[in-house]
């Protein structure tokens, strides 16, 4: 009876060690699914090492972000050049053989799309959580598998692996409902202060206002976009002999142009932009305090200029604002400086 238990045992041991020397990276079940399904974890997680680094891609069937990200972000040249340099790697997350890995490379995951990046000695380099529509910030994060030197380097060639994932990626088609969750509308909402005054009349002097905004956005490209919008604005001056206030109050539809002169990575995943936006707004006065009514122009228009600084979806701008239109018969004209914070919705 001992001796059969011995032998038993043995042979468990045996299949153990064959399956762990069996294993190198995870594999595919076919191109169509691609899903990791080589990977038990009864003696451990096998190190993911390669003679490229390798990119590990948490997602599942359900994932209309992570559908978009594979059918939009990975078929753009920039992104499938990278990749193509790369170990690609599939994991569902509904697969409970893929739970190991994210213990093992990702105790951060909170849900798919989820990238981990991994160098050649199986080591993590860094994590991309989400699906971005600006491509700079998957290039942005791929390019930390090669480091400075990487121009230098002689290219590998393409994997089979990650061949068979970029021809499946080329071939998805995305319903209506996935278009519609991967638009590029952005809607974005600001409030702030406004230093304003009536420039060349006897309010000169600047008076403290404030201002509310909310606005949408077509992104054209990962630098241009056109924003319009609907803002209420607290303006006026002061009179700078007796210090006498004018209050007046505009409802605005101002339209810019705006585009991102550049990014500074300040910090792990976290990124700052510089962007710039010029336009024109028209504005309806709905009420003045502290002047003749009878004796205002009730409309304006002008020319406006912003400096943005975005971190994620937040953003500090510095803005300034000219009105074209004389205010009274004096020709003074709305100017005002404009400090605000808002947030922005993708």
């Amino acid at each position: 009876m001992r001796g059969g238990v011995f032998v038993a045992a043995i042979l468990l041991a045996s299949v153990c060690v064959a399956e762990v020397s069996g294993r190198n990276t995870a594999v595919c079940k076919s191109a169509a699914e691609c899903f990791v399904t080589d990977t038990s974890t009864v003696c451990g997680v096998p190190p993911l090492t390669s003679d490229r680094p390798v990119l590990i891609v948490f997602t599942a069937s359900w994932c209309a972000p992570c559908l978009m990200m594979m059918s939009d972000l990975f078929n753009r040249p920039e992104i499938s050049a990278l990749l193509e340099r790369l170990d690609l790697v599939l994991l569902d997350v509904d697969d409970p053989a893929s739970q190991p890995y994210r213990d093992e490379y990702c105790p951060e995951y909170a849900g798919p799309p989820h990238m981990i990046l991994l160098d050649r000695d199986g080591n993590r380099i860094d994590a991309l959580a989400g699906y971005h529509k600006d491509s700079r910030v998957t290039t942005d994060f791929l390019e930390k598998a090669f480091g400075e030197s990487s121009a230098s380097e002689e290219p590998v060639a393409v994997s089979d692996m990650t061949r068979r994932y970029l021809e499946w990626f080329a071939t998805m088609k995305p319903t209506f409902m996935d278009r519609l969750s991967m638009s590029r509308w952005m809607l974005g909402f600001e409030a702030g202060a406004a230093f304003s005054q009536i420039a060349a009349s006897e309010y000169g002097g600047f008076r403290t206002g404030f201002y509310v905004a909310a606005s949408t956005g077509y992104i054209f490209s990962d630098r241009w976009s056109l924003n319009g919008g609907l803002s209420f604005n607290s303006l006026g001056g002061r009179n700078g002999i007796d210090d006498t206030v004018i209050r007046s109050y505009y409802m605005s539809l101002p339209v810019d142009v705006q585009y991102d002169l550049g990014r500074v990575w300040i910090a792990s995943g976290i990124a700052l932009d510089f962007l710039v936006s010029a336009g024109v707004y028209g504005s309806v006065m709905t009420g003045l305090e502290g002047a003749c009514a009878a004796c205002w122009n009730r409309w304006d228009a002008g020319v406006r200029a912003r400096l943005v600084f975005r971190v994620g979806s937040f953003d500090l701008s510095l803005g300034y604002m000219r009105g074209l239109v004389p205010t009274n018969s004096a020709g003074g004209y709305n100017q005002s400086i404009c400090i605000g914070l808002g947030i922005n919705l993708y």
